[in-house]
């Protein structure tokens, strides 16, 4: 994120090339969160999800990486402005 002042915080999602099943969520260049996709834990699991049930899931994990997020962001801000 860029304000005025420049660079405020930053975010990245990677995945690494020796397991592309991970992904890494990073605020500020520290990770917050290394998570598998749930369709890729039951694709390997042999399951296949229906339309509903894999949106579902879609939602809560990306809801899961957003989570993630504001957690480091509200930790960021605390130690910021510890009063």
């Amino acid at each position: 994120m860029i304000s005025p002042l420049g660079v405020d915080c930053s975010v990245g999602l990677s995945v690494l090339e020796a397991d592309d099943s991970v992904i890494h969520v990073a605020y500020d260049g520290k990770e917050v969160l290394a998570v598998t996709p749930p369709w890729i834990e039951a694709r390997r699991q042999g399951q296949t999800l229906d339309t509903d049930a894999d949106n579902e899931e879609r939602r809560r994990f990306h809801d899961r990486i957003l989570e993630a997020l504001e957690d480091a962001v509200m930790a960021a801000k605390q130690r910021r402005n510890p009063w």
